[in-house]
């Protein structure tokens, strides 16, 4: 890798980039339903655990359910702010 690389690979339009997966995405889901991103999900899940079989591990798990626990409780919050209108 090259000082060059890395330029060109931060100096990439990220936003065109993130608009575009998600206008493909949307698109996905509106022509073929959930099960389109069930799918693909379930693929790359697949993928991970050939590349990484002891994947995900415990510490991962542990910080994947903390994350939607909090999750879970901002969701919680902001139900109950809406609810009081």
């Amino acid at each position: 890798m090259e000082s060059g690389d890395v330029q060109r690979y931060t100096g990439r339009p990220w936003a065109e980039i993130e608009a575009s997966r998600e206008s493909f995405w949307a698109g996905e889901f509106a022509e073929h339903g959930p099960e389109t991103t069930l799918r693909a999900s379930q693929s790359l899940w697949v993928h991970m655990r050939c590349v990484r079989p002891d994947w995900p591990s415990e510490a991962e798990r542990a910080e994947d359910i903390a994350h939607h626990v909090e999750l879970k409780r901002r969701l919680d919050q902001a139900g109950r702010g809406l609810g009081s209108r």
